[in-house]
C-alpha cells in the first residue's frame, strides 16, 4: 500500500470518528428554537469540539494526499467511511444493520480496489 492510500484511509477513519463523536455530542444536547442556546452547547460539547478537531487534522492530512496523489485512486478510499459507519452503527450506537446494508457494503469494498487496483 502506498503513503497516500494509507493517509487516505487514515482521513477517513478521522473523519468516521469526528462523526461518531458527533452523534455521541447531539445526543447530550436539547434543540430549541434559541438558536444561540443551541451554539452554546455545541461550543461546549467536548464531543463536538473534539469531532471537529479531528475533521481538522483529517483535512490536513488530505490535503497531503491530494498535493502528491492522483485523485482518481485516492478519492475512493473516502467511501470506506460508509463501511465504517456500518460498524459504528451497530458496535456504538446498537443499531440494527440490514443484510442489502452490508450486500452494498461489500460492493463499495469491491468498487475501492478496483478503482485503486495499481497496475
Amino acid at each position: 500500500m502506498s503513503i497516500n492510500l494509507f493517509l487516505a484511509l487514515v482521513t477517513t477513519i478521522l473523519l468516521t470518528l469526528g462523526q461518531i463523536l458527533w452523534k455521541i455530542g447531539l445526543e447530550e444536547i436539547s434543540f430549541t428554537t434559541d438558536f444561540l442556546k443551541i451554539f452554546i452547547s455545541l461550543l461546549k460539547s467536548i464531543p463536538i469540539l473534539f469531532g471537529a478537531f479531528l475533521y481538522v487534522v483529517s483535512t490536513l492530512l488530505w490535503f497531503i494526499v491530494l498535493k502528491s496523489a492522483q485523485f482518481s485512486k485516492v478519492y475512493p478510499i473516502l467511501a470506506t467511511s460508509y463501511i465504517l459507519g456500518m460498524f459504528a452503527a451497530t458496535i456504538v450506537f446498537h443499531e440494527k444493520v440490514s443484510m442489502v446494508n452490508w450486500v452494498g457494503g461489500a460492493l463499495i469494498i469491491i468498487g475501492i480496489v478496483l478503482a485503486t487496483w495499481q497496475n
